[in-house]
Formats: C-alpha cells, sequence, structure tokens
C-alpha cells in the first residue's frame, strides 16, 4: 500500500450481546441452541437457593431432634413414677387424668433387667402388675396422653378369683419412667380397672410403649368362665384376642381404640363393640344379643355366629366402614331350631360388600341391607331365606342369581316360589318363599352405585 495515503482503520465486528436464556430452557431437550456455559447470574442464583433448602433442612432437624429434650426439661418436673397425682406439678406436660376416674395405687416402675436384644436397640423396659377381681360389674383399661402400644387377651390354665394385668413399659431414655403413671383406677360403683397416663405430647426422651397383657384365669370345671362386663378405651393402642369362644364368655365386651388393629382369634360374648379408625377389623365372633363393628379407612373381614331365643329381641350385626371391604360370614342360629330374629347391616362406601349367610332356620326373619358405592355388592343367602328382595346399582347392570334345583330345608319337598320384577337394567325387585306366608317374613337390600349388584338366592 502506498504510504502517502494515510492508513483506513477497519471496523472490528463485535457479536451483539446475546439475551439471558431462561433456566427452563437451558434444561430443555428441543433447544437447538444450548450454550454450553451457564451463565455466571443463573450459576450464582441457584447455588443460592440451594443453600437456603439445605440451611431449612438442617433447622428442621436440630428443631426435630433437640427441641423436646430441651422443652421436656423445662417443663417436666421432678417425675411421677410411683407417685400420688397430687403430688404432680402442674405443667404442660402433666399426664392428662379423666374426672370421672378414682386414682388408686400407682406402680413404682422398677427396670427389669435389660435383655441383649434390647440393648443392642438402645432400649430398657420396666414392668408392673395388677390384681382386678373378676367378681367386679365391670373391669376396663383405659389410657391417656400419648400413651400408645398393645393389649393382648390370653387365658391361663389355673383358676383363680383375679384378673392379672401385666404391662411392660419400653424406652430409650431411663428418665422417661418420670413422665408417666400407671394406676388401679376405679369408677362408680364396683368397677375396677388399670390407668396408663403420658404426656399429651412427647420427644424421644420421653417416648414410652405399653404392652399389656391381659391374664383371664381357667373356668371352673368344664363351664366357660365368665365375665359380667370388660371395657377398654385405648387409643393408639392395638388389641389382640387369643382363641377364647370355647372358654370364655363376656357378658358386654368393649373395645374402643384408633389407628391401630382389633384382631380376634375367637370370642363368645351377649354383646360385642368394637371401634377404631384406619385400622382393620378381623375374626370370629359369636354372640347372640349384638355384634357393633366400627372403623374408617380400612377393611373388616369377620366370621359370626348369631344366635337367637324365643321371646328375645333381634340378635344384630351391624359393620361400618369407609374405602375399603366389608367380607362377612354368618351363621344364624335360632333356640328353638325354627324361627328367630335377625337385622345384619353391612356399609361401606368405594369398598367391596361380600357377605354370605352360611346357615340360617326354617322360618327365620332376616333382614339384610348390603350398602357401597363404586364397587362391587354381593350377597349370598341361604336357601332357608324367605321374604322380599331389592338390588340396586346405577349405570351399570344387576345380576340375581337363582338355583332351581335347591332342596326344601324343612324336608317336607315343598317347592320354592321366586317372583321377579325387574324395573329396567340397574334395579330388580321380587320375593322368595316356600310358602304364601313367607313372601314377607324377611327383606334384602343390595345397593351400589356404578358397580355391580349380585345377589344369590
Amino acid at each position: 500500500m502506498d504510504s502517502n495515503y494515510p492508513e483506513e482503520k477497519v471496523p472490528v465486528c463485535r457479536p451483539a450481546p446475546q439475551p439471558l436464556i431462561p433456566y427452563s430452557d437451558l434444561i430443555s431437550h428441543d433447544n437447538p441452541t444450548v450454550p454450553t456455559d451457564i451463565d455466571p447470574t443463573i450459576r450464582r442464583s441457584r447455588k443460592r437457593r440451594t443453600f437456603r433448602v439445605v440451611l431449612a433442612l438442617i433447622t428442621i432437624w436440630v428443631a426435630y431432634t433437640f427441641l423436646p429434650s430441651i422443652m421436656g426439661r423445662h417443663f417436666l418436673g421432678s417425675g411421677c413414677n410411683g407417685r400420688n397425682s397430687s403430688e404432680l406439678a402442674a405443667s404442660s406436660m402433666e399426664p392428662p387424668l379423666p374426672p370421672d376416674v378414682d386414682i388408686g395405687d400407682c406402680a413404682n416402675m422398677t427396670q427389669d433387667s435389660v435383655m441383649a436384644s434390647n440393648l443392642l436397640r438402645g432400649r430398657f423396659s420396666s414392668s408392673a402388675e395388677f390384681k382386678l377381681p373378676l367378681s367386679s360389674e365391670k373391669l376396663f383399661l383405659m389410657s391417656r396422653g400419648t400413651a400408645a402400644g398393645s393389649v393382648n387377651f390370653v387365658q391361663s390354665d389355673k383358676d383363680g378369683k383375679d384378673v392379672k394385668i401385666h404391662v411392660v413399659a419400653t424406652y430409650r431414655h431411663e428418665s422417661a419412667l418420670d413422665y408417666i403413671m400407671v394406676c388401679e383406677i376405679s369408677k362408680g360403683e364396683d368397677q375396677r380397672g388399670v390407668g396408663v397416663f403420658a404426656p399429651r405430647w412427647s420427644g424421644r426422651r420421653v417416648g414410652v410403649n405399653f404392652d399389656i397383657t391381659v391374664h383371664l384365669p381357667s373356668g371352673s370345671g368344664k363351664s366357660p368362665l365368665k365375665i359380667k362386663n370388660f371395657e377398654t378405651n385405648l387409643p393408639l393402642f392395638a388389641h389382640d384376642v387369643g382363641d377364647l369362644a370355647d372358654t370364655v364368655h363376656f357378658d358386654a365386651l368393649s373395645f374402643e381404640s384408633s389407628l391401630m388393629r382389633i384382631s380376634v382369634g375367637s370370642l363368645s360374648a351377649t354383646e360385642v363393640r368394637l371401634a377404631t379408625s384406619s385400622a382393620k377389623i378381623e375374626g370370629t365372633f359369636n354372640t347372640s344379643s349384638s355384634l357393633d363393628l366400627s372403623t374408617a379407612n380400612a377393611p373388616i373381614n369377620v366370621t359370626v355366629g348369631l344366635s337367637n331365643g324365643k321371646g328375645t329381641e333381634a340378635t344384630r350385626l351391624t359393620m361400618r366402614t369407609t374405602n375399603a371391604a366389608i367380607g362377612a360370614k354368618m351363621s344364624l342360629v335360632s333356640g328353638e331350631k325354627t324361627g328367630g330374629e335377625f337385622i345384619i347391616s353391612g356399609t361401606t362406601a368405594v369398598g367391596p360388600v361380600d357377605m354370605i349367610v352360611t346357615d340360617a332356620p326354617v322360618g327365620s326373619s332376616i333382614s339384610l341391607k348390603a350398602r357401597t358405592a363404586l364397587a362391587p355388592a354381593i350377597v349370598k343367602m341361604h336357601p332357608a331365606y324367605e321374604g322380599e328382595f331389592i338390588l340396586s346399582t346405577s349405570l351399570r347392570g344387576v345380576s340375581l342369581s337363582v338355583d332351581e334345583k335347591v332342596e326344601d330345608p324343612a324336608g317336607k319337598e315343598r317347592k320354592r316360589s321366586v317372583d321377579i320384577r325387574r324395573v329396567g337394567s340397574s334395579r330388580v325387585t321380587g320375593s322368595v318363599s316356600w310358602s304364601p306366608e313367607g313372601k314377607h317374613l324377611g327383606f334384602v337390600n343390595v345397593e351400589t352405585s356404578m358397580a355391580p349388584a349380585v345377589l344369590e338366592l
């Protein structure tokens, strides 16, 4: 280039600044222009968010781990193990005591010898035993506060005049015994029991699990042991009963729990009431007056023997749950071999109902209702059943199955009459009988919605 001419300055072309790409675009597989390097501003923002999340998790862990023990040391007094309730310091951690119960002697829970298995798990255990007179009008168990665990009913091979209540407390910190009460209690006239009381809230340091064993004495001679009335009010306690039907009879039996199962091997009682929530009820029951089973969000699965005597009120079976199945096999017996009155109900929703009557007296009056929604309702009746029936559903069909070859349960070679009246595809009514007067003897209602309703005769 000629030096007489000034050198031209060529402008330097710089790329235009690119806009920041959102983080959602950075991770998109459909973006063909994803840069290999993340902008430093985005990187710093991500680090700050991560730091905040980690800090929040650490704060929650510290509060959960240390706050209960700190609060426990601040609020708890010197303890209540083996002390009368009047000696307890008033605080938010004092075990709640029911006002209608008289507190008797409280156990001085002493630490048992530590088993190797418990030692490896970092647990200790202590026990106490009470004796309740078998002749009491009512025997009962009660818990309040955060007390939780299990209660197990067993029978000894030795006779006696007392029911023994054995309580084992399991805990991780030795100081936990200072914050609980296990006492003999009474209520009203001739009502004797045992109460387990713990603070309304507890952390790891004061957490205690209770295992209660009810030891029933054997009966006198070949006769079963008779108990007038046994009642539990034990929230958060699982209930387990052994095979007691042949050796123990309860005039009245009531279990009340929550969030824990009620499981019965077998039992015999005049009146039975079992209630829990979000936990199953299962077992074998024989009753001559009433059996009431209630839970929620969990199944009921039972085998039931219902007996009804001449001149007595109807024997009742009531089963209630929600969002779970009901399964029941029922044998109906009359003290007069024929006749008898029975009222049976199984109600749930969003769960199937399957009820089978395996035996029934000739000429008996049976009222049975099986009701659910969004799930099948299935009922199978014994051939001795006589009366009306209704099957109903919505948006689905009903199914009625009749055994044409069934024999007369009375042995009289009678012909069974079945009258069917269909109202559309989702409803059927009718009656079944062995005699003209039997058409209105009983009533069966099978009801659901958006699922099959099935009746087998």
